[in-house]
Formats: C-alpha cells, structure tokens, sequence
C-alpha cells in the first residue's frame, strides 16, 4: 500500500518526516512524496505518481502570516486538488492557516495544533487505518 504525503520541504515541518513517516511505515504503509523528483516536469511527474498511490495526506501547515491568518503551502493544496475524488485523502490544517476550503470543503480533515501533535499522530493512524480497512477489501471498489 503505498501512501503519497503532501508536505512543505522546510525545518518548520521537519517533524512530518521525523514522526509522521516512521507511524505510516508502522502502520503498513509504503511512503511516497515528491521531495526528490527528478527527471522530466516536475508537475506532471508528481501527478502521475501521486495518483499512482492508493492514499494520500497533505499537511497544510503555516507558512507566511497574511493579516489575520497563514498562507499555507500551494503544491500541497494542488496535490491535494489533484487527489480529490481520484482516490482517499486527508487533510491535515493546522490551526490559523487560511479557511478558505474550495472544493476540498468535503475531504476528511484532521485540525492540527503544534502544542498537540500527538493529537494529530493519533488521529493521523485512526484516519489511515479507516482508510485502510475498505481498502483491503475485495469487494471494496478500491485499489488493492
């Protein structure tokens, strides 16, 4: 099973490969994630082997404040976008980042607070887990 996980490349969100990567291994999943794509187009490259996968998770986390709320990272929100309907995904937001929800309004999301990242990770294992589960199933209509 392999699971795409959308992130910004950036220290502040180091703990995505630190904590996030290794509880996604444990839970039988294989990691995959465009920090290294190489080759031709990035964009196209990254489209086809997000899609490739059997889930994905996009962290939009903080990036630069703008008035009132944080602008989040656009790659993710476009990996996102991109695995909408194509195959199941979650959202991690975490807290102040903009609201706006556009057509992800409907994708299962996990509110992220850094002062309760455990929260996260265990919501994180429960979602993929779920997700998981149908998953496995012959019957499901899903990638095996």
């Amino acid at each position: 099973m392999q699971l795409f996980i959308g992130y910004g490349y950036n220290p502040r969100d180091a703990w995505v490969e630190e904590l996030v990567f290794p509880l996604v291994e444990t839970l039988g999943w294989d990691v995959v994630h465009g920090k290294a794509t190489y080759g031709g187009e990035i964009a196209p490259e990254l489209k086809t082997m997000l899609l490739s996968c059997d889930a994905m998770i996009g962290f939009l986390t903080r990036r630069d404040p703008t008035g009132e709320v944080w602008s989040t990272h656009r790659w993710v929100i476009e990996e996102l976008a991109c695995g909408f309907g194509q195959l199941p995904a979650v959202e991690v937001r975490e807290e102040g980042v903009d609201p706006q929800n556009g057509m992800l309004a409907g994708m299962q999301r996990i509110q992220y607070k850094e002062s309760e990242r455990d929260k996260c990770l265990v919501q994180i294992a429960q979602a993929l887990n779920r997700i998981l589960s149908p998953v496995n199933r012959p019957d499901s209509g899903l990638r095996n």
